[in-house]
């Protein structure tokens, strides 16, 4: 069956609210379902899947680790990445405005389902104006980066299977760890630049960008029998004044030139193209899924859903 665009947000919505979580809350976490319907064809089966595992959410049980670290560490306890990654999205999108770079590292459950929505904070911070890396680990094999960056009608995205942790995510989480750091950016250039590698770049704060995405999508080449799972959200102003410029425009060629290393690259017309044809057609969904996120919803099909039911997508 099918169902429009704007349904998937609202059950979504609907259906996280009626799971504990506040209308603000919900809401965002109704947008990274969205995303993944768009952007990878499975956000209702992933919503599905979340319900099943866990009926009720949580948000409280996210906690801020060491306050006094120049980075941010969320400690997702037995909750899902899906809502940590939400928080990750709105504290990094915060520092990065007041500080040029913002770098949050999520801790997730040994079983984390919902892997696939990670993405979206890499899309929304790219919405905000920001060129973002998400970096993540699932700790079974399981690893890969998203990179997004802004400036157009829609984020340019591209997405990276890693075989292990990827060396930025090693790099950062053992600077978080050591808790050996004074000041954020002196501890990054300490694990970033303890190499001899030449660089072209107009100041060291824009090498260290370079240094990030390059090494977000490399293979850590030690073992990650001790790496945490999780992910780290990095996000970066590309007009704050700590940079001398092109940080946009280095993020968008890195996609260009490493087209070869990302699974997927997301470009801005093909999602408007892959947006369109949603809107046109609607979304399938299998008909047990629909069914059961709406009794997991109220219990009472809405005006709107009955008639997306008949109508197809033409409620968008």
């Amino acid at each position: 069956m099918k169902i429009s665009t704007r349904e998937v947000f609202q059950l979504a919505e609907r259906c996280l609210a009626g799971a504990g979580l506040p209308p603000g809350t919900a809401r965002a976490t109704a947008r990274a379902i969205w995303w993944t319907e768009v952007y990878k064809g499975s956000g209702c089966t992933t919503l599905r899947a979340l319900l099943e595992e866990y009926p009720e959410l949580d948000r409280t049980k996210l906690k801020r680790d060491d306050r006094t670290s120049p980075f941010t560490v969320v400690v997702g306890d037995d909750q899902p990445s899906l809502l940590s990654s939400t928080a990750a999205l709105d504290l990094g999108c915060s520092e990065a405005k007041r500080d040029g770079i913002g770098i949050v590292h999520a801790t997730i459950p040994e079983s984390d389902g919902t892997s696939s929505v990670v993405g979206h904070a890499a899309y929304h911070a790219a919405r905000r104006g920001l060129v973002s890396i998400v970096t993540y680990y699932g700790g079974t094999g399981e690893s890969f980066t998203v990179v997004g960056t802004p400036g157009q009608s829609r984020p340019l995205l591209a997405e990276a299977n890693v075989d292990r942790p990827s060396t930025s995510y090693r790099q950062i989480t053992d600077v978080i760890h050591s808790r050996s750091y004074n000041r954020k950016r002196t501890s990054l250039y300490r694990k970033f630049f303890d190499r001899d590698r030449s660089g072209d770049h107009s100041s060291a704060e824009t090498c260290l960008i370079d240094r990030l995405l390059s090494e977000s999508v490399r293979p850590d080449r030690e073992t990650s029998e001790d790496v945490e799972p999780g992910f780290v959200t990095i996000c970066v102003d590309p007009f704050h004044p700590r940079f001398s410029g092109g940080i946009q425009q280095l993020a968008e060629r890195f996609v260009t030139d490493q087209e070869a290393d990302f699974a997927t690259v997301y470009r801005p017309e093909r999602v408007r193209k892959r947006v369109q044809q949603l809107s046109d057609r609607g979304v399938d969904v299998e008909r047990d899924v629909w069914e059961e996120l709406f009794e997991r919803s109220n219990g009472i099909f809405a005006p709107d859903s009955e008639g997306a039911q008949r109508a197809g997508p033409g409620l968008d």
